[in-house]
């Protein structure tokens, strides 16, 4: 009875400590496990997951001490999809110094170097699909249009791990239907048109669009998978994107309700919502049979002669890509010249590439890479690239995909670059472009430089008129701005033997710029005649962004409040001079910041409080009241701790409830915004660069 009673009393005791020692590790967890439901989860028969495969070592190049990128001629096997939705330690931890911080030797064929989250990609590897982007004459397969923007993905109600999901599924479901009928070769460039939106990184979608392009077979590369299934996890997202009740949302749930309905007729709620909804417009993503040869590829890549082998023509080739830096005061940004230098050597495609500066700028250069090697050209010049930055052991920065796939299609396909354009953001592995960071910053940078062109990102065209409202709209005149939605679109910008329109467009804007003064206040609008002049100008180039936000800001109907991403960005870089407590920090370090720090952040939070957009209020008033309790405790204890080591800390505090408890508040308070953050659904991106 007594040996009862004892074995009780220690199993209680060691549950005490357990809770505690729990409660205590939280406090040092940088950003909350928010882990919401995977639509995926609607599936009866989850699939397993395989291990990765350990990345190989790197081997030394035995003629130089720097580290050569091997690369065929063969397009490379497309990047695995990053999770970008995980816990921020996957940006914020520091990557080791590698001894040759100069270039770095990756194999572009392997790609499991990619999986850099905490949530390891769960496809299968896949063979690299070959260059080519013309499907043989058998092939009956049309290539989805990526160019049109059918919904605003980051805008959706659906986490990005459930984006990822049904990319992921899709492609299944497109592996597993026949290769030799037409209806299912159309189907495919549906099914896949939308997966590839989700998810624009998806290793499993962009295979499977690469083999059906090339007339490969394709085979499910899940066993487990199900139509059923597959079709019960559509219905499941169509049910969360009908309870959002927003315009957006209902223009993906049209899409997917088609799809569920056609992978699976026997599903009730599918044949419903199908029967009872509107339809979907298949036309913005597979043209007619009728323009199939004219929209095979519709970016209008260059294609080379029957039975022509394309050498090197061009040596050279120097794009400049806006660098932002991070400082106590806020983010700046400048150009910096990325040249590409190259050799006709070997029967291979070589790049010596210099070591990225972040993991997401590796992917993004791996998937630049991928893309040139796909353009019918540029895959079938044989050349080693040297990509070089300014400075030494400088490595590559982040959003410089752009750039990077500009240098290399313009030494490949004899190309010649205009040098006074600058470009920023990545592409995807189809050669769209992708959203870059801190834009307020890229375009003040630019100005400030002189550049006279920046080619952005589509998804940044809403972020140009933010850059007017933090400064003024004078960078906006001084450097002309255009949307790119293509690596195509950019290069038609960045060429010098542009078409007549556009430089026509590129003249007329130079002339109105000089009429107006130093701030393009709205009085030198109207005296330069903004009306009429720039409705011009976007006639001949309705991508001109400058034009854009300038004939807006004449006629008053310019944006007063800045987007839910800038407003964001503009809260944390207010608050970055206290909330540097969750960056990484040496063991042990504490702060102690003066009363005139927090006196400095509060004004100049409430400063950017009237450009805030309404729905980043309560986001807002979070970060303030988190900074309030930062304050609390440092008044009390002369100090506060690196949050990443908060456990530490208290360990060296024993006995001290009061600490423990006022800690603890400033944990809850940050647990608190990460919270309103995942309601609001920004960009994964911010999520991810927000604690750092």
């Amino acid at each position: 009875m007594k040996a009862g009673y004892i074995v009780a009393f220690i199993a209680v005791a060691a549950l005490a400590f357990y809770v505690v020692k729990t409660q205590q590790d939280s406090l040092s967890t940088p950003t909350p496990q928010l882990q919401p439901r995977h639509l995926s989860d609607a599936a009866e028969e989850p699939s397993e997951r395989e291990e990765p495969k350990p990345k190989p070592k790197p081997r030394k190049d035995k003629d130089s001490d720097k580290r050569l990128v091997q690369t065929s001629d063969r397009a490379p096997a497309p990047p695995v999809t990053r999770d970008r939705s995980d816990n921020a330690e996957a940006v914020i931890t520091d990557r080791p110094e590698d001894e040759n911080q100069g270039m770095s030797e990756e194999p572009l064929n392997d790609t499991s170097h990619l999986l850099t989250a905490k949530k390891e990609s769960s496809e299968p590897a896949a063979p690299a699909p070959e260059p080519s982007t013309i499907a043989p004459a058998e092939s009956t397969y049309v290539p989805p249009d990526l160019t049109k923007q059918l919904f605003v993905t980051e805008s959706l109600p659906i986490s990005p791990d459930d984006r990822a999901a049904l990319a992921t599924a899709t492609a299944d479901y497109v592996r597993g239907l026949p290769n030799n009928a037409t209806k299912n070769a159309e189907t495919s460039a549906r099914f896949l048109g939308i997966a590839l939106r989700l998810d624009s990184r998806n290793r499993n979608a962009i295979v499977t669009n690469g083999q059906l392009r090339r007339g490969g077979a394709t085979t499910a590369s899940d066993p487990k998978f199900t139509a059923s299934n597959y079709a019960k996890q559509l219905v499941f997202a169509v049910k969360a994107l009908k309870n959002a009740g927003d315009e957006n949302s209902g223009k993906l749930a049209t899409y997917l309700i088609d799809m569920a309905a056609t992978a699976d007729p026997g599903n009730e709620d599918a044949i419903y919502f199908a029967e009872s909804s509107a339809k979907p417009d298949w036309a913005a993503i597979v043209p007619p049979a009728a323009s199939a040869t004219a929209a095979a590829d519709p970016a209008k890549t260059p294609e080379a002669a029957a039975g022509d082998v394309p050498t090197l023509k061009r040596d050279k080739a120097v794009v400049k890509t806006m660098v932002v830096q991070d400082l106590p005061a806020g983010q700046t940004a400048a150009p910096s010249e990325l040249t590409i230098s190259a050799v006709a050597e070997g029967d291979t495609t070589q790049y010596l590439m210099p070591t990225p500066s972040t993991e997401d700028a590796r992917i993004a250069s791996d998937i630049a890479r991928y893309y040139v090697a796909s353009r019918p050209v540029a895959s079938k010049v044989k050349a080693r690239l040297t990509v070089t930055l300014p400075g030494e052991n400088a490595r590559l920065p982040g959003s410089a995909g752009i750039a990077l796939a500009l240098a290399a299609v313009s030494v490949l396909e004899n190309i010649e670059l205009d040098p006074g354009v600058a470009v920023t953001g990545d592409i995807t592995a189809v050669g769209a472009t992708e959203r870059a960071n801190w834009l307020t910053a890229r375009i003040n940078g630019a100005a400030a430089a002189a550049s006279t062109l920046l080619a952005v990102p589509h998804a940044n065209v809403a972020e140009v008129a933010d850059a007017a409202l933090l400064s003024s709209p004078a960078p906006l005149a001084r450097t002309q701005i255009f949307g790119v939605t293509t690596l195509d679109d950019a290069l038609a910008v960045a060429r010098k033997d542009r078409t007549a329109n556009l430089q026509k467009a590129i003249d007329l804007f130079a002339a109105f710029a000089k009429e107006l003064d130093s701030s393009a206040s709205p009085a030198s609008l109207a005296k330069a005649g903004a009306a009429t002049r720039l409705k011009e100008i976007l006639t001949l180039a309705p991508n001109h962004l400058s034009a854009k936000y300038l004939l807006e800001l004449a006629n008053g109907t310019a944006p007063r409040r800045l987007t839910q991403r800038a407003s964001i960005e503009q809260v944390f870089e207010a608050a970055r001079p206290i909330l540097q407590i969750y960056s990484p920090t040496p063991s042990g370090n504490t702060y102690n910041f003066a009363p005139g720090d927090y006196t400095r952040v509060d004004r100049a939070l409430t400063a950017k409080a009237p450009l805030l957009a309404p729905d980043c209020e309560e986001f807002y008033f979070s970060i303030k009241a988190l900074i309030s309790a930062i304050e609390v405790f440092n008044t009390m204890y002369g100090e506060v701790p690196a949050m990443r080591q908060a456990s530490g800390y208290l360990t060296s505090h024993p006995n001290d409830p009061t600490r423990v408890t006022k800690l603890r508040d400033i944990d809850s308070r940050r647990v608190t915004c990460a919270l309103i953050l995942q309601k609001l659904n920004p960009d994964p991106e911010v999520l991810l660069q927000i604690w750092r």
